[in-house]
């Protein structure tokens, strides 16, 4: 028993160390990203603002790891603020494109899309500060039938085990 509490508290204490080491590489990744981009960051504030947004968080990440075989592949997205207007939520990546550097839009759609469906928003506002342009990136998700009736059939599925649980409780005295 000394053994497996021994064991447990071995490998909570681990588990805490590597979770606050990736939130404090995370923080500095994020922290020099950031640092020459201050004044960047508070005229695009000011920027959406004036475009009538409401600004709901800063500096949101997300990301994935795919696996193929026996090797993974690990993606980190970052967005510069989260906003909402008129009730819908946008995520949005500040650039400084001078000239004709800015991306084209199937480019733009083609990046953008991990975080449109890891961020579940609305779109991705892209705001150009040097051009002072706004470019709204919207994706319409069409799921093929038989996703959608996998997905019927799972939820029927547990449907009717709620139901069978249900009848065996009630007629449980």
């Amino acid at each position: 028993m000394t053994v497996v509490i021994g064991f447990l508290g071995v490998m909570g204490s681990t588990l805490v160390f590597w979770y606050v080491a990736r939130n404090i590489r995370l923080r500095r990744t994020l922290r020099l990203a950031w640092s020459g981009m201050d004044g960047h960051r508070t005229a695009a504030r000011r920027f959406l603002e004036a475009q009538g947004y409401e600004l709901i968080r800063q500096t949101e990440t997300a990301g994935w790891i795919g696996y193929a075989d026996m090797q993974s592949h690990e993606e980190k997205f970052f967005v510069d603020f989260i906003v909402r207007k008129d009730g819908a939520y946008y995520a949005v990546k500040v650039i400084c494109a001078e000239g004709e550097s800015e991306s084209t839009a199937h480019t733009l759609l083609a990046n953008c899309f991990p975080l449109y469906s890891l961020l579940d928003v609305k779109g991705i506002l892209v705001v150009n500060l040097h051009r002072e342009t706004l470019h709204i990136l919207d994706y319409d998700v069409f799921i093929p039938k038989f996703v959608r009736w996998r997905r019927r059939f799972r939820l029927s599925g547990v449907f009717a085990v709620g139901v069978m649980i249900g009848m065996v409780l009630l007629n449980h005295h």
